[in-house]
């Protein structure tokens, strides 16, 4: 599939330099020779094992080179995956194996005329299962498998180096200064952002389940995960920068077990079961935040001590279903449930040093994200083509991990807490029409709301520190990933063989299909920004909404037949009517490409091209089945 883009959006930047543009991939070494060929190659092959029938083997792969339309970037991307299966009997085996390689540079917009101080990214992952499935009776059987998952995420920049010592004190580095005052391009700099992170990955995983009598269907299981965690990270590698040097290896484990019974009747279906979740984050911890645990010695350096072990985690959860018909064509589900879920171990391991400059402290003690969901509808079968749906379901999330600075003598910082908070509650409504005389559909209409006190975990750390701390609300805001009114629908339309009106014994419609794919949504919120005269007006949080965003790709596909194999030929538009979706917008104006006439910066410093989403762009490929 080769890929090309077009309206490089030329006209948003009149008489300035253009916001998308071509590039060349050669002498990128990073990249390899074969970067040369852009585009994508999809392979699949499948069947028995040679002398071996009872083997079957299954295997894809995938080649991707990509440049951005942004003024810089480019995406290479490579994929094998394999699986052998065999059975014998009720017994059988599944090996899989996953090997993925990504090297990838974003587009950063005050580095346009400096590319080579930005990062490159490096994301590899290897994934290897072995799988065991056992039916024991018509009604009971079991799966057992164990994995290997590995992904190593390195973020760089070529020719760059900086050396520590064991304390974090930088010895010797290439990295160019980053000038204090910011500028609208950076020049004569680098990045100065490092960051490997690599994690290991034991899996077990067991499940069971039995057709107990004629009503109950029991389930059980459990899943263990033993990780291994590598990070190593640093920023601003010169004499006077803010090193935030962190080198550590952790070893938590997660562990959680279920058991649920499914409970059919004439009259209704029960589905009522449990849910135990535990885990040990392999850390210690300041037994307050608001008390630092360590400190500085000849050295000037933060010498931690008397910090105390951190107490497992865990959490039971009910959940609960119930689903009943209220006629012959119309179906009644309700389902509520806890969830938990851990706070990102990055946010726990963090460097707890308060003597850094605009510190921000780790805290392995964060408590575990709390979900209570509830959620009704209705199902109906207006024909034997048509269903409409309609839901209605409510989310409580408490314990979010936030931020929240303090100031303790003679340090101030900023440390991770259960400090945010937040809700979503929403209706969906759906009408789908399954295949039939050559077309489906699927259309649904979403209204939502999310409100929380913050967005982020790092907003406390970014937005409220030191005069701002006390300015820091107490009540709900609209969560910058809201969006009220979301429409998204699917038509399809797929012509079997010999279709339609013939010329010479040729069917042109015949094979042949497409995809429409059409979303629509509220704009995402943000916080306008007053004029620089009016900044002491306090605006609220979120308070102003992006323009609304339209999307449609298109997708089409002919299939020509031969005696041993077949042909597909295919085309793919994304935002087929080169829509402008903002991504981010500039706070003073609104606007995702001009900050307004109080914005003292050049015309070309506004156009952020990365504010806004995909433009139009057009891919053709050939499929190749035999």
């Amino acid at each position: 599939m080769v890929q090309r883009v077009d309206n490089r959006g030329n006209n948003l930047v009149n008489n300035y330099p253009s916001a998308y543009k071509e590039q060349s991939l050669n002498g990128t070494p990073e990249l390899g020779p074969d970067i040369n060929m852009l585009g994508q190659v999809s392979t699949m092959l499948n069947g028995p094992v040679p002398f071996f029938p009872e083997l079957k083997f299954f295997v894809t792969g995938r080649y991707l080179n990509t440049l951005d339309q942004l003024p810089w970037g480019y995406n290479k991307e490579r994929e094998v995956n394999g699986k052998l299966t065999y059975g014998w009997g009720s017994v059988k085996l599944n090996l899989s194996s996953q090997r993925f390689y990504r090297i990838y540079k974003p587009y950063a917009h005050q580095w346009k005329y400096l590319p080579e101080g930005y990062e490159v990214r490096k994301d590899f992952s290897w994934r290897d299962n072995l799988k065991i499935s056992h039916i024991l009776t018509p009604g009971t059987f079991y799966e057992a498998s164990a994995s290997y998952q590995r992904r190593y995420f390195n973020r760089y920049q070529p020719g760059k180096y900086a050396t520590f010592s064991s304390d974090g004190v930088l010895l010797a580095s290439n990295y160019r200064v980053k000038n204090s005052n910011t500028p609208p391009f950076w020049t004569g700099t680098d990045n100065g952002i490092y960051i490997r992170n690599e994690v290991e990955t034991i899996i077990l995983k067991g499940d069971f389940n039995s057709q107990i009598g004629q009503h109950n269907l029991l389930k059980t299981g459990f899943e263990l995960r033993q990780y291994a965690i590598d990070r190593l990270s640093f920023q601003q590698p010169y004499p006077s920068g803010f090193h935030a040097y962190e080198k550590y290896v952790k070893n938590p484990l997660e562990v959680s077990a279920f058991i649920q019974d499914n409970i059919e009747f004439d009259i209704c279906i029960i589905n009522a079961g449990v849910r135990f979740d535990y885990a040990d984050v392999d850390d210690s911890r300041w037994a307050s935040v608001r008390v630092p645990a360590g400190y500085v010695n000849d050295q000037k350096i933060w010498v931690p001590v008397g910090e105390v072990n951190t107490p497992t985690k865990q959490q039971i959860s009910p959940r609960l279903g119930i689903a009943f018909p209220m006629s012959e064509r119309t179906v009644f589900y309700s389902s509520y449930g806890h969830f938990f879920q851990l706070p990102d171990y990055v946010d726990m391991y963090t460097l707890r040093d308060p003597t850094l400059d605009g510190a921000i402290v780790g805290n392995p003690g964060i408590l575990p994200q709390k979900t209570v969901a509830f959620e009704f509808g209705v199902k109906h079968n207006v024909t034997t083509d048509y269903i409409i749906e309609l839901s209605a379901y409510s989310k409580d999330i408490t314990n979010l991990t936030g931020s929240t600075y303090l100031t303790v003598f003679p340090y101030e910082y900023t440390v991770f807490d259960n400090s945010n908070y937040g809700g979503v509650q929403g209706f969906e409504i759906g009408l789908s029409k399954r295949q039939s005389d050559y077309w489906f559909a699927d259309l649904k209409y979403t209204y939502s709301v999310a409100k929380g006190n913050e967005s982020d975990p790092r907003e406390g750390y970014n937005d409220y520190r030191r005069a701002s701390a006390l300015l820091r609300p107490k009540r709900v805001f609209l969560l910058a990933f809201d969006r009220e009114h979301v429409f998204y629908g699917t038509f399809g339309l797929e012509f079997p063989k010999e279709f339609g009106p013939s010329v010479f014994d040729l069917y042109p419609l015949e094979n042949f299909s497409l995809n429409v794919v059409v979303r629509a949504s509220t704009g995402l919120p943000y916080t306008p920004q007053a004029p620089d005269e009016s900044n002491t007006l306090l605006i609220e949080k979120n308070s102003g909404r992006m323009s609304s965003d339209q999307r449609v790709d298109l997708r089409l596909s002919r299939t020509i037949r031969f005696t041993d194999f077949k042909l597909t030929l295919f085309g793919i538009v994304n935002n087929l009517f080169d829509e402008i979706n903002a991504l981010n917008v500039w706070a003073t104006s609104g606007d995702p490409l001009d900050a307004g006439p109080s914005y003292s910066r050049t015309r070309d410093r506004m156009r952020v091209p990365s504010n806004v989403d995909i433009r139009r762009s057009i891919q053709a490929g050939i499929r190749l089945d035999f």
